[in-house]
This record gives structure tokens, C-alpha cells and sequence, in this order.
């Protein structure tokens, strides 16, 4: 089953597949057709159109074509034009599906060697991580140490007893090279594999030379100096394995990125192939069986995957289909051999899961049961605690949230609803307050002015208007002469209308100022609300986040699968910026570390982007562009640059840089 990616990246190759109508195969319709004839045009009919055929539909066509050319020695008489044409049209579909799978291969290949890659590099950026790998390892390189002790004891021929194990026996059982005292011997290679591949002498992280002090140096400055190395030496000493496992680290991640470059760059190669192959597939014309024309192209594959193979590609195949058959049957089968043994039969791989979880194995159920004990041990204050969090969680509910919901309903509500309740005054108060101010008015005006009938009316009116001239003017010629006024007069009373028009004033003031709180509860409602909403907003996301994964899903897959994008897309961008700008044509290793990224793009695309959205069908169109090896190194620059503009800021790339 090849990948996605291949799929559409021999799309081309597919539609451009020589294929005959059906019709003029029809055998039925000649009883004189020959059996492999029969069996060319089964085969055929048996294959589904425009797709890839497997390996073992593959190999099954080139036995039958090579039966055909067996028969077609044999035999005296010459294979008609039907005949020819079934063949070719065969030859077309075996030589489209063996690409397709050697190029699915290559990617799988890189893209498994890439992935190792990283993790090598994840561990080795962090100490942690570091300190918590070499915990992880520990019993495998005790155990290969142990390994490597035994035999070096039997090649002794002495017995395996404990005292094997002390520094001196060590010592003499792995003594160190007079000559090169930092090599590393077989039982640190033992434990750290690595150095066997290594170069390096072992002096990096653990001899420093003693340091160089003056003879007329002050006593406390050379003991100083000495502190300082002495302490700088016990501090590589504790550190150094922690040290050498970083080396370990870094070592299989360039083995690794060496595999991927090698894989990467044969898959470039091959990439440049697909113009050709559907220039000549698409042409009715071209001679397929041929060892003029096609031949040499299918001979110029094979060199391509098995690169070891010292020989003459005009004179190693003498026909196309035992070309094919060499391709199907030894070299592709041997890629996958190959590629195992350039992995060290997984030692450049990451170790097994086993080795990886046994400290969570050992580790959590201990810390599980020690929880378990100190919470049972404290089951009494637990309950008070989860008692007290329950009823602050309920009068949290029902003060702060609950209620005053209900009041910004009942606000909304009785918004329009003219009651006559107020917030500091009431409506009826307020109009017997005037009506009180009215009568003594009134009664002021029939007592002391004599006004009739129709004065009142108007006087009335006055008052309701605020306007209180006339009894102003007796107030005023009271006030000439108090005293008399006081006793005979009616200075009393209109001193008492001046009180009520006071207060009638006042409450005609906090009319307005309720009026006002009015047309505001509303704001003042959601005031009271919001708090209580902001921390349900912020506990509901964290919960959210918690149930779902901040760091694994999401939108669009997540911070990680979309970290993963933006590293993809700055390496795309990095490989085209690289390439001269006077050279067109991507060299082969940037062209198929291009693939590699984009096949990477085009899974995480098909995966998390929106199914039928223009996000994902904008997203693969501009992966078309960049995998189309007819475009040029200025023109897929242009393409990231779209990408960048078109997706970043929807799939978050600003940020991704910012996460480890």
C-alpha cells in the first residue's frame, strides 16, 4: 500500500498509462488466439484501471511477460499487433507501480530515519530528558557490562566470582593503552556503545590540566586555584556519564540524519525521473519492448536504487522485461534488507518500549501506594477539606453566579415596565409631596391675596410649573417686618411652604438621580456578574484543556502536530534558499529532503485540516506546486511564500517557534 503522498505524486503517471479499448481484446470473438494471449488480456482485465498495481501483481505480469518472451523464441511465427500491444500496455503499468513502490520506499525509509532523528535530538536538548534516558537505559548497559566482564574472565580462564566486579579486578581486566590512556575500552564501550564509532579520545569532559600558577602568587590565591580545579574535576567526574550519553545522543542522530540524507537523495533522483516517464508512457508511439529506447531508461532506475552495483547498464539487461524482472525481485527486496543493516539492526533506533517505561513500572505503583496510605491517613481532615470546597463551591454557584444571573433577567424583564418603584423614591410620595405644597399654596393665596375662582386655577398651574411668584411676593413683605409678621401675620406659614417646596425640590432631585440608576441597572447587573463569569470562563477552559490535551489536540491537531508543520515549512523554505539563484533545477539531495518535508505537510493536511474546506483543498494545491518538479527554485520560493501569507497566521506558525 503506498503512502498518500506517492499515491498523488504518480497521479501522472497513472492517467498517462498506455491502455487499449476493450473491445478489440475481446478473445471470444477469435478462437484461433493463443493462450498467453489469453492470459495477457485475463491479466489486464484482472488489474483495476488507473491504479497502482502491489508487489505481488507486479511480479505475477513480469512472469507472464516472460513466459511471452520464452514462447516468443520458441516460436517461429511472429507475435501479432494485439499481442504487442497488450504487452505494452503491461509494460507500462508494471514499470508505473515498481516506482511508485521503489519511491515509496525511499520515503518511508528517510521519513523513519528522520523521526529517529528527532528523537535523538529531543533528548539531547534537554537535561532532564537526558538524565531521564540514561535512568531509562541503565539496566541494558549494566547488563552489557556485565557481558563484557564474563568474557573477559572466560578468555582469562578464570572463575566468574564477585570479586570480578571491585575497581582493581576491572582495572587489570580492561587495563588502558600505554599509549593512548583515554581511549575508551571494551567495557565503556560495552556501556556506551557509541565510542566504538568514535574518533575521539575520552579527555573532553573528564581531564583538564592542572592549572598554572605563578611562584610569587599570593598562598591564598594558589589554594584557591587548586579548590577550583580539584572541585571543577569532582563536578566532570559526577557529570561525565550524563556527558557521554549526550555523545551517545548526538552520535545516532547524525548516523540517522546521514541515512536520511543518503535515502533523501535518491529519492531526488528518482523524482526527476517522472517527467520523462510521462512524456514517453503518454506517447501511443513510443516502443515500450524495445532495447533501443526504453530499455536503457529502465536499466538508468536500477542503477539508481542499487548504486553498489558495478555494472554496464547497456549490456547487463538484454531486454526490458528481464530488466524488470531484476528490479522487482532483487533490487527493490534488497532495499529493505539494506536499510536494516545500515541501522545496526536497530541500535541507531530509539530503544523498546520495555526499556523505555520500566522506571514507571517500578515507580508508579510505589508512589501510588504511598499516596494511598497518606491519604487514607488523613481521610478525616480530607473530608473536611472536600466538605468546605463543596459548600464554597455551592455558595459560589448560588450567591455569586445563580442569583445575580436572576436578577439580570428580572432587570430585563421589567426594563419597559413602568411600576412606580423606584430605586430611592417611590412615584406615589413624590406627587403627594406636590399636592400637599399645592393646597398650602392655594390656601395661602385665598386667605391672604383674595383670589378667586380662576387666579387659583392659574395659580394652580404655576405651581405645578414650579413658578411660586405670588407667594414669594407675601414671603418677602413678610420678611420687612418679621416680628409682627411672626405673631399677626403669615410669616409661619411661609416658612412652612418654604419647607415643603424644599423637600418637594429634593424629591423632584432624586426623581432624576433614580431615573437615571434605572436606565443603568442593567450595567450595574452584569457588573455584579462578571467576576463570577470570568472565573467559570477560566476554570471551564482549564478543564477543557485538561479533557482534550492542550499539547496533543486541538484545532488543527494541536501545538504539536502544528510545531511539526512549521519546522517542515522552515526547512522547505531553508533547502530553496539555498539552492543558487542561476540554477533552475533543485539539486537531488535538497529536492528529496523537499519531498520528505512535504510528504510530512501532505499527512498532517489529509489528517487535521477540515474535510472539503478551502483551508485543506488551498493547502494541498500549494503542496502540488511544490512537488511538481517542472517548477523551478524562484517559482516554489513564491509558493512558500504564499503559504506563509496565506496559512500562517490560521495555523498559528508566529507562535510555534516560541514552544520546546
Amino acid at each position: 500500500m503506498t503512502s498518500q503522498f506517492v499515491h498523488n505524486f504518480t497521479r501522472n503517471l497513472t492517467a498517462s498509462s498506455p491502455s487499449l479499448p476493450f473491445a478489440t481484446l475481446d478473445v471470444a470473438q477469435d478462437p484461433r488466439q493463443s493462450t498467453l494471449k489469453h492470459d495477457l488480456h485475463a491479466l489486464l482485465a484482472s488489474f483495476p484501471q488507473s491504479q497502482l498495481l502491489d508487489s505481488q501483481q507486479a511480479k505475477n505480469a513480469i512472469s507472464v511477460l516472460l513466459e511471452y518472451e520464452r514462447k516468443g523464441k520458441d516460436s517461429l511465427t511472429a507475435a501479432d499487433a494485439e499481442e504487442e500491444a497488450l504487452k505494452e500496455v503491461l509494460i507500462g503499468r508494471i514499470v508505473v507501480s515498481l516506482y511508485a513502490e521503489a519511491m515509496d520506499i525511499y520515503l518511508t525509509q528517510a521519513a523513519e530515519a528522520e523521526a529517529e532523528a528527532e528523537w535523538w535530538r529531543d533528548i539531547e536538548r534537554s537535561k532532564w530528558k537526558l538524565a531521564w534516558y540514561l535512568l531509562q537505559t541503565t539496566p541494558v548497559r549494566l547488563y552489557n557490562a556485565t557481558r563484557a566482564v564474563a568474557s573477559a574472565v572466560r578468555a582469562q580462564g578464570s572463575p566468574m566470582t564477585l570479586t570480578s566486579f571491585t575497581p582493581f579486578s576491572l582495572a587489570k581486566l580492561f587495563p588502558t593503552s600505554p599509549t593512548s590512556p583515554f581511549r575508551p575500552t571494551a567495557l565503556t564501550t560495552a556501556c556506551f556503545p557509541h565510542l566504538s564509532r568514535s574518533s575521539y579520545p575520552m579527555t573532553g569532559f573528564f581531564y583538564l590540566p592542572p592549572p598554572t600558577i605563578s611562584e610569587d602568587a599570593p598562598f591564598g590565591n594558589k589554594i584557591t586555584y587548586q579548590a577550583s580545579h580539584y572541585s571543577t574535576l569532582i563536578a566532570n567526574g559526577v557529570t561525565y556519564p550524563l556527558s557521554l550519553t549526550r555523545q551517545e545522543c548526538r552520535s545516532n542522530r547524525r548516523d540517522l540524519e546521514g541515512i536520511r540524507n543518503e535515502r533523501a537523495e535518491i529519492l531526488g533522483q528518482l523524482s526527476r525521473m517522472r517527467n520523462f516517464l510521462v512524456s514517453i508512457l503518454s506517447d501511443p508511439s513510443y516502443e515500450y519492448s524495445g532495447t533501443t529506447h526504453f530499455l536503457p531508461k529502465i536499466q538508468r532506475f536500477v542503477e539508481i536504487l542499487d548504486q553498489k552495483a558495478a555494472v554496464d547498464v547497456d549490456t547487463a539487461y538484454p531486454s526490458t522485461t528481464q530488466a524488470l524482472a531484476h528490479l522487482s525481485h532483487e533490487t527493490i527486496p534488497q532495499l529493505r534488507v539494506s536499510h536494516k543493516q545500515m541501522l545496526g539492526n536497530n541500535a541507531l533506533l530509539r530503544p523498546r518500549t520495555l526499556v523505555l517505561i520500566w522506571p514507571k513500572i517500578v515507580l508508579i505503583p510505589l508512589l501510588s501506594l504511598y499516596v494511598c496510605k497518606s491519604l487514607y491517613a488523613s481521610r478525616v481532615s480530607l473530608e473536611e477539606v472536600a466538605k468546605d470546597a463543596v459548600e464554597t463551591v455551592k455558595g459560589f454557584v448560588r450567591g455569586w453566579l445563580l442569583e445575580p444571573l436572576r436578577d439580570v433577567l428580572k432587570t430585563v424583564r421589567s426594563s419597559y415596565a413602568d411600576d412606580g418603584v423606584g430605586v430611592l423614591v417611590r412615584k406615589e410620595g413624590v406627587l403627594a409631596d406636590l399636592d400637599s405644597l399645592e393646597r398650602m399654596t392655594l390656601s395661602l393665596a385665598r386667605d391672604k391675596l383674595h383670589y378667586n375662582e380662576s387666579q387659583l386655577a392659574s395659580l394652580s398651574r404655576q405651581i405645578r410649573l414650579g413658578d411660586m411668584t405670588p407667594v414669594m411676593e407675601v414671603y418677602e413683605e413678610d420678611i420687612r417686618r418679621p416680628l409682627r409678621s411672626a405673631i399677626g401675620g403669615t410669616l409661619l406659614r411661609n416658612v412652612f411652604i418654604q419647607v415643603q417646596k424644599t423637600k418637594v425640590d429634593i424629591d423632584q432631585a432624586l426623581t432624576g438621580i433614580d431615573h437615571l440608576l434605572k436606565s443603568q441597572e442593567l450595567t450595574f447587573a452584569f457588573v455584579g456578574v462578571a467576576p463570577a463569569l470570568a472565573i467559570v470562563y477560566l476554570a471551564g477552559g482549564v478543564i477543557v484543556g485538561i479533557w482534550t490535551g492542550n499539547r496533543g489536540r486541538g484545532r488543527y491537531g494541536g501545538i504539536n502536530k502544528r510545531r511539526s508543520v512549521w519546522d517542515a515549512m522552515r526547512r522547505v523554505e531553508r533547502l530553496l534558499v539555498a539552492q543558487p539563484s542561476d540554477n533552475q533545477q533543485v539539486a537531488a539531495l535538497p529536492s528529496g529532503l523537499l519531498l520528505l518535508s512535504l510528504a510530512n505537510l501532505r499527512a498532517y493536511a489529509t489528517s487535521n485540516l477540515p474535510t472539503n474546506s478551502r483551508l485543506r483543498e488551498g493547502f494541498l494545491e500549494d503542496l502540488d506546486d511544490l512537488e511538481s518538479p517542472e517548477l523551478g527554485r524562484d517559482a516554489k520560493l513564491e509558493v512558500v511564500h504564499r503559504m506563509w501569507r496565506c496559512w500562517g497566521t490560521k495555523l498559528g506558525w508566529k507562535n510555534c517557534g516560541e514552544y520546546r
